[in-house]
């Protein structure tokens, strides 16, 4: 009679296995969560963008912005992410040059920028926090370089 040794894996490889699988997955699993920010980021900036677009088309057909985006020849829906609303900004009372048109794409989740785009003079610009690396990386992504700052708020000037 042959003597046959099981060949099978013992307690310690499988173990050894198993850490080495949990530690790709701790590497791994960080950047997957900032890709999927930048994802969603992105999405919400090309939404924001089209949806300035369909302002400056209302703007041309009625001779000034509306907050109610619901007017607009276009409809995009808010997400679990992201959130889209309009407002006027006065700048007269502080000594600015003006009224300002602000399109504000507000983050509905933590790790998400929240950013907003300014309309005023036939111009855009995406407003980015100068402490927001995210923000900042994501007005640079679709707009210009800085095109000026203040009140701690950088302007991109966005690419038409």
């Amino acid at each position: 009679m042959k003597n046959q040794k099981n060949a099978a894996f013992t307690l310690i490889e499988l173990l050894v296995v198993v850490l080495i699988i949990g530690i790709l997955a701790a590497v791994a699993l960080p950047q997957y969560t900032k890709a999927v920010a930048r994802s969603r980021a992105s999405e919400a900036f090309i939404n924001g963008a089209a949806l300035v677009q369909a302002l400056q088309r209302y703007f041309m057909a009625n001779g000034q912005y509306t907050t109610d985006l619901t007017l607009l020849d276009m409809q995009v829906q808010d997400s679990d992410s992201y959130r889209y609303q309009a407002s006027n900004y006065d700048d007269n009372a502080a000594g600015g040059e003006g009224t300002y048109y602000r399109l504000h794409v507000n983050s509905r989740k933590s790790g998400l920028p929240s950013f907003e785009f300014s309309l005023q003079s036939g111009k855009v610009w995406c407003l980015a926090s100068q402490n927001d690396s995210m923000q900042n990386a994501v007005c640079k992504t679709y707009a210009a370089d800085i095109d000026h700052t203040g009140n701690n708020i950088n302007y991109y000037l966005v690419k038409s």
